[in-house]
């Protein structure tokens, strides 16, 4: 058990491989994708870890909880969660998604059974990016 807040909460485990399955969804793809994340970095070509902050930014954004956010970073990595709420943030601008917060942990039990495909999501996206 892990304990978070006043109550205990069974920890969610890690998945034995990542979402992206070898993908390269470097941080120009990012913010390819998910344009809203620019505010959020102070640089032309942010590393890793400014796309993981511009994520948690853009979470508040999009109304998505903070305990939804640690379950998608424990449970896909952080980086990977970081690409997922760009995937999210990007459907969600075209109007594919009405509720962001229900949408990421969706991709979480996906992940958590093993059927979470993100690489093929963003090799579909990737006309959008171009």
């Amino acid at each position: 058990m892990k304990k978070t807040g006043s109550r205990d909460e069974p920890a969610l485990p890690r998945a034995a491989s990542s979402p992206l399955r070898g993908s390269k969804a470097g941080t120009d793809f990012a913010l390819g994708i998910a344009p809203s994340f620019r505010q959020y970095v102070s640089s032309y070509r942010p590393r890793e870890d400014e796309i993981m902050a511009a994520a948690l930014y853009a979470n508040h954004d999009l109304g998505i909880s903070r305990h939804a956010w640690a379950q998608a970073s424990n449970v896909l990595g952080q980086y990977e969660a970081a690409v997922a709420i760009a995937v999210i943030s990007a459907r969600q601008a075209e109007g594919r998604i009405r509720s962001p917060g229900g949408y990421l942990r969706a991709m979480i039990d996906r992940q958590l059974r093993g059927e979470l495909n993100l690489d093929r999501t963003l090799y579909g996206m990737r006309g959008a990016e171009a």
